[in-house]
This record gives C-alpha cells, structure tokens and sequence, in this order.
C-alpha cells in the first residue's frame, strides 16, 4: 500500500564535522564562523517534503518516516512533523 507523507518542521542534525570540509583545511575556524556555516547549510535544506512510501500500513511508523526523511534529503533529522494526506 502506497502513503504520502507530508513532512514539515524538519529540524536537521547538521554539525561541525558534516561542514568543516568547506573550508581550507589549513584555516583556523572561528566557533562563530562554523555556527554560521552550520546555520547557512540548515537555512538551504528543504523545509518540507512529501514522501511516498510503500509499506503495510501497521509498518507506517516514526522509524519508517525518519528513515525515508533521511534517505531522501541525505541528512540525519533531529525532530519533524508529519501528516499522512
């Protein structure tokens, strides 16, 4: 059985190690030009997404969402809404 799943209030784990690579390696960072790189790269990722899963519907889970979330936007996720439509 196919779900959409409307995701909304993506909140990403984005952290130090995930954006170093786009600086010279050579440069000293600053921890306010990191925090800023980290909120620049959230800023540019996808608020909301809609998924559509193919699943039975009592395996429609949190753990099925998050794990679909992350595969299609390439981020680990913190905390989302979600609705089915």
């Amino acid at each position: 059985m196919w779900f959409k799943v409307k995701c909304y209030d993506i909140d990403y784990s984005v952290e130090e190690e995930d954006i170093i690579d786009c600086f010279d390696p050579f440069e000293e960072l600053s921890d306010e030009e990191i925090e800023n790189k980290i909120k620049e790269v959230k800023a540019s990722l996808p608020k909301e997404v809609i998924l559509n899963i193919d699943c039975e519907e009592d395996e429609l889970d949190d753990d099925l969402i998050v794990d679909e979330l992350t595969d299609e936007t390439g981020w680990l996720i913190n905390s989302y809404s979600y609705d089915i439509i």
